[in-house]
């Protein structure tokens, strides 16, 4: 091991606790293999329970990890379970429970980067939550179709006959409130019922999240946030971001940032799926960038603006799971506004987004309205008018030019004909 990374491994740089551990998983074992990133990748993620079972694992010796006692007890300092003399590497009892030192000799742990994390929920049929999704039925049959092919080698298998190993990784592209983000959280829950992924979670990123500001940063936070998409899903949204000199930290770190993504793809490709989402030309931009993405993703699914019958749908659905009702005058203005609502934008036309702002925004128009009553009856509370839904639409004229006047595709919004607006 490289004397100066040890030094700073154990004088407290998790960065580099992490990198000599990695070296240590034992190799024989696909599972055990995976088992043991995992563990690592939750560990470095700050959950305590994990850096005591790894520190153990490590200075005992076991099926996942190498012996190296040094570092053993350098992750139980990260835990709380104990604290390391750095020059002695000798093990004490604690008396600052969660202390780990640094490289001054304090005591005070350093912040790690943490990813929002979804897991799938275990009481529901993720293929379930994918049909019941207003619209998307091109998206809904491309990924049934996807997730058959991987059950199907799954079986195989399990069947002990011959079987390919095919990567599951995706281009999703479409204006804003689509539905992306929603649709990737249920993948992660489809490929672990199938037998695919082996924890089903999904690790949601941003680009900031991803580019260091200094040399070296960049791969370490890039794998860190592959590592903690291990046996799930990683998605990163607008991930063009990766290839923009305005992402923080230049090109020549969203190179590094691609190449960490591609290699870990090819040497991972049976333990995670990786989802690239963002508006359309930026995203063929970002395919053309490197001719690895062409052939690591392999399906490119388009989220097409949701027609008007199903905005209408989309704004009863919010209407219905805060249990309002809408009065038989305000019901005929949806449609209305619903029609004419995509042609306040130029370009990247919000769909969804632009449905919850204007419900948000009758229900604060609303409480304006009943609020000025003493003793406001039940059905007050409860109902929806014509006036406060007007109010929210007209709301939504004034935002919208300056809404539409931001970054994005610049003009995906399609032919009002074929989307049924009237």
């Amino acid at each position: 091991m490289d004397d100066v990374t040890k030094k700073r491994a154990l004088a407290g740089d998790i960065d580099a606790l992490r990198a000599l551990t990695q070296k240590l998983i034992k190799r024989e074992n696909s599972r055990n293999q995976n088992l043991a990133t995992n563990l690592l990748t939750d560990a470095y993620n700050n959950m305590p329970s994990s850096a005591s079972n790894l520190g153990n694992q490590l200075v005992n010796g076991s099926d996942l990890f190498e012996k190296d006692r040094e570092l053993g007890l350098t992750w139980l300092a990260y835990s709380g379970s104990k604290k390391i003399n750095v020059d002695t590497a000798q093990s004490q009892d604690s008396d600052a429970p969660g202390s780990m030192p640094d490289g001054n000799g304090g005591s005070d742990k350093k912040t790690l980067s943490t990813f929002r994390r979804i897991e799938p929920d275990p009481h529901t049929d993720p293929f379930q939550q994918l049909d019941k999704l207003i619209g998307l039925e091109n998206v809904k049959a491309e990924i049934t179709e996807q997730a058959s092919l991987m059950q199907f080698e799954v079986k195989r298998k399990q069947s002990g006959l011959p079987a390919s190993n095919p990567s599951a990784h995706f281009i999703f592209t479409g204006n804003p409130g689509t539905g992306k983000t929603t649709v990737a959280r249920i993948i992660g829950g489809i490929f672990k019922k199938i037998g695919h992924l082996q924890n089903g979670h999904v690790i949601e990123v941003s680009i900031p999240e991803m580019i260091g500001q200094y040399v070296g940063e960049t791969p370490q936070k890039v794998l860190a946030a592959l590592q903690a998409a291990m046996g799930g899903v990683l998605f990163i949204d607008e991930a063009y971001g990766l290839l923009s000199s305005q992402s923080g930290g230049g090109d020549a770190y969203g190179e590094q940032a691609v190449t960490t993504i591609l290699k870990f793809m090819e040497d991972n490709r049976d333990n995670i799926t990786i989802i690239a989402a963002g508006y359309p030309d930026k995203m063929e931009d970002f395919l053309e960038s490197n001719p690895g993405f062409k052939s690591r993703f392999s399906d490119i699914v388009m989220f097409e603006d949701y027609k008007q019958d199903e905005l209408c749908k989309i704004y009863l659905s919010y209407v219905a799971e805060q249990k309002y009702r809408v009065a038989d005058d305000a019901a005929a203005l949806v449609p209305k506004i619903m029609g004419e609502a995509p042609a306040l934008f130029d370009k990247d036309f919000p769909n969804a987004r632009m449905v919850r702002n204007l419900f948000e925004d009758t229900i604060k128009f609303m409480a304006l309205r009943v609020m000025k009553e003493q003793s406001p009856a039940q059905d007050d509370l409860i109902v929806i008018a014509a006036d406060d839904i007007s109010k929210a639409y007209d709301e939504l004229q004034k935002n919208a030019k300056f809404k539409s006047a931001g970054k994005g595709s610049g003009g995906l919004l399609k032919d009002a004909a074929k989307y049924g607006y009237q």
